[in-house]
């Protein structure tokens, strides 16, 4: 049985999923939804949030749990954590900081330049959607936007913190960068891309599969952030190490 991957295609979240399964080169069909149509397909499946991967035995309805899925059925030189006990701990303390801090952190800045420009958020999200999920999204935007905006608490306040955070994040990723060469130790895996995959947004890295990433209107922040040592990281992972198997996608 092919896996089935259940998305809103340009989710940081969905992308940490994706990543994970191409690295460790799973068979799996993406279900692509829109905001909201989403729930229907998780609900279904078990969940409400995506992503959610969805194999022959079971659902997994956390990022978290999806990467130790995958790193329990990859092979030996595909494994996403490593194996000493105490390596494995430090990984996923600092995927779990990732994913409480840095991901709700960059998706609101996200949402506060986005709302406020809808044709700008079209333009960046525009390759990871089909025909009718563009013409569907800009329908039903008006509404959606509001459902985000209340959903994530997005003001002018909230998207301040967020860029502390953000910025934290990145200062502390580049810290561990200055004392190894990957940021779970001595190779690539699910420190790297959950770091890559959850700071995407705020540095728009070219060769991600769902964001317009030759847009040339950068924030002044995304640029600054670009220019950190975990800003330049997560430039040289999406140029060096995300490799894409085209699975099928199926946009709902």
């Amino acid at each position: 049985m092919t896996a089935r991957l259940i998305t809103i295609p340009f989710s940081h979240y969905c992308e940490k999923a994706r990543w994970a399964a191409d690295y460790v080169g799973l068979a799996y069909r993406e279900d692509a939804f829109i905001p909201g149509a989403h729930l229907l397909a998780t609900r279904r499946a078990g969940g409400r949030t995506v992503p959610v991967l969805v194999t022959s035995d079971r659902a997994y309805t956390d990022s978290s749990d999806i990467l130790a899925f995958l790193d329990s059925v990859a092979s030996d030189e595909r494994k996403l954590y490593p194996a000493r006990a105490s390596e494995r701990r430090d990984v996923e303390a600092f995927e779990d900081a990732c994913n409480r801090e840095l991901g709700p952190a960059t998706r609101l800045v996200a949402y506060s330049y986005g709302l406020r420009d809808p044709r700008m958020l079209m333009r960046r999200v525009a390759p990871s959607l089909g025909r009718a999920q563009r013409v569907a999204m800009r329908f039903t935007f008006p509404l959606v936007g509001r459902l985000i905006r209340r959903r994530y608490r997005v003001n002018d306040e909230n998207a301040a913190r967020a860029r502390e955070t953000t910025e934290r994040v990145f200062a502390t990723a580049s810290e561990r960068l200055a004392r190894m060469p990957f940021l779970g130790g001595d190779r690539f895996g699910a420190a790297d891309l959950t770091f890559a995959a959850l700071a995407a947004p705020a540095v728009m890295p070219p060769g991600h599969p769902s964001f317009d990433t030759n847009a040339t209107d950068l924030t002044r922040e995304q640029l600054t952030l670009r220019a950190t040592p975990a800003g330049a990281y997560v430039l040289r992972l999406y140029r060096e190490h995300r490799e894409h198997r085209a699975p099928a996608r199926r946009p709902a």
